[in-house]
């Protein structure tokens, strides 16, 4: 959803996915094939959710898939958000402050 916090010269957005517990089981039946960020992000049939998500919502792979694993034992999914900044004028484009939610 776009977000406005008078960012001159930028359109901005804050991007918001939702991993389901599907998903979340899934991952924990591959815990052990699947050892990077960029591993973890292509499992995830989700748009949006690339290796730089995985690397900056969690401190590690080992941390996401914990995490997921969690999530998939408690029955629940994991919501994956950041800012995307779009520059109005020119390609430039960056994203900051991943986080994650177990719900």
């Amino acid at each position: 959803s776009r977000y406005n916090h008078n960012h001159r010269g930028f359109t901005c957005y804050k991007m918001n996915y939702y991993v389901t517990n599907k998903m979340c089981r899934d991952l924990k039946k591959n815990y052990n094939k699947l050892k990077t960020p960029a591993q973890i992000a292509s499992f995830i049939p989700i748009g949006g959710v690339g290796t730089w998500v995985i690397t900056n919502a969690f401190s590690s792979a080992v941390d996401a898939m914990n995490v997921f694993v969690r999530a998939a034992n408690q029955g629940k999914g994991v919501q994956l958000t950041y800012n995307a900044h779009f520059s109005n004028t020119t390609s430039y484009q960056y994203n900051d402050y991943a986080r994650y939610v177990i719900k």
